[in-house]
């Protein structure tokens, strides 16, 4: 396993989607400083504008660039017409499929903090007040815990489109849906059991009336039920999609041996 993650870290370097990913992660503090730039009604400090990169880059950004970015690097053996050697060796597609997560994992958490720093730099911009050493710890935990839950509750749309190439593509146009409706989710009373909006209970995500229905309280573990929940439908898909490919690949190799023992026999 270790080979294989090893692996797939050195394959990023030839990845651009990697670097579209890198410029995403900017989508949040940039869009959260626009509207915090426009809107005159109030004074807005440090933790303020912190909740809204967090909030922007879970409704709009992260789970379609979350989606995205692994579909993209896990279609790569299809497109590159890799898969069918790898499974030759043996590699079982399930082990290939979760070094790849792995190593997505790791690029997840470090989006989280590229976005805190980002967050920083347009924090001092505008000259927000309310900037302490603590806060700064606080809002870069949160913003990486976020990023890895909001990653956990896209994986099982992940895994599912990974059994056939190019079919992330759909599964990216789910994951906007999925994160658009975590908006308003929210807003009705259902944030500690959707998937997407339960990390807001483990990062102790500042209760909004104009996010959260009025009254909302978090219920910790029912939101980690959930995300262990989503977990595990992850790894029940991940093993049902190894067999899936594992199967196809063993039929293609039959048929291509049964084509070159006719043309042989001519």
């Amino acid at each position: 396993m270790l080979k294989l993650i090893k692996t797939e870290l050195l394959k990023l370097k030839r990845y651009p989607i990697v670097w579209v990913a890198a410029a995403a992660m900017l989508c949040g503090p940039l869009l959260s400083w626009f509207t915090i730039s426009m809107d005159t009604s109030g004074t807005y400090a440090f933790p303020d504008f912190s909740d809204n990169v967090i909030w922007t880059n879970f409704d709009a950004v992260n789970p379609l660039v979350f989606t995205l970015l692994a579909g993209y690097i896990i279609s790569r053996e299809w497109t590159d017409d890799t898969l069918k050697n790898l499974l030759t060796i043996p590699v079982p597609f399930s082990k290939l499929l979760t070094a790849k997560l792995l190593v997505i994992a790791a690029l997840v958490a470090l989006s989280g903090v590229g976005s805190f720093l980002a967050t920083v730099l347009f924090a001092g911009i505008s000259e927000l007040e309310g900037f302490t050493a603590n806060l700064a710890v606080q809002s870069l935990v949160q913003m990486v815990v976020m990023n890895l839950c909001v990653y956990i509750a896209v994986l099982p749309i992940i895994v599912f489109t990974s059994k056939k190439p190019g079919g992330f593509v759909a599964g990216v146009g789910f994951a906007f849906f999925y994160g658009v409706c975590g908006g308003l989710v929210a807003g009705h009373g259902l944030g500690n059991v959707y998937p997407l909006t339960a990390g807001f209970a483990l990062i102790n995500y500042r209760i909004d009336p104009g996010a959260f229905s009025e009254g909302f309280a978090y219920n910790l573990p029912l939101c980690c039920t959930v995300l262990a929940l989503t977990l595990v439908l992850s790894i029940v898909l991940m093993l049902r999609t190894g067999k899936h490919v594992q199967k196809n690949s063993h039929r293609q190799r039959a048929a291509a041996a049964a084509v070159g023992s006719k043309s042989k026999k001519r």
